[in-house]
């Protein structure tokens, strides 16, 4: 149970002495419980799992839970790398309809791929 796993950590947070291994495991306990009810209320608290593994590197339960909710890398590429691609193509007008285009210019420039 959830609730009495709570308390008893509490209970141990109070009855161990300051700097011990104990207190660590309890409050990282406190941390990952805490993290995990936020989880359960659709929200993901990624530090307060960090928190918890960072008090007691040995919480497996809170390395688990950290490591199933870091974002996983897309596939290929993202948007902002296409975006990035795109930029650095260089420009072109679209072709003109007619041989005859609507600005002023003389053969050698309609020869050049950005007219």
């Amino acid at each position: 149970d959830r609730k009495s796993a709570r308390e008893y950590e509490l209970k141990a947070t109070r009855v161990a002495e300051a700097g011990s291994p104990d207190i660590d495991h309890a409050n990282s306990m406190l941390a990952f419980f805490d993290a995990d009810d936020l989880r359960a209320k659709g929200i993901v608290d990624r530090n307060g799992y960090a928190h918890a593994v960072t008090l007691d590197p040995q919480n497996q339960a809170a390395k688990d839970a950290l490591a199933l909710s870091m974002p996983k890398r897309p596939r290929g590429r993202t948007s902002f790398e296409n975006s990035k691609r795109r930029s650095q193509q260089p420009l072109r007008s679209p072709p003109s309809s007619s041989p005859r285009s609507s600005h002023f210019c003389d053969d050698a420039d309609r020869k050049s791929p950005y007219f």
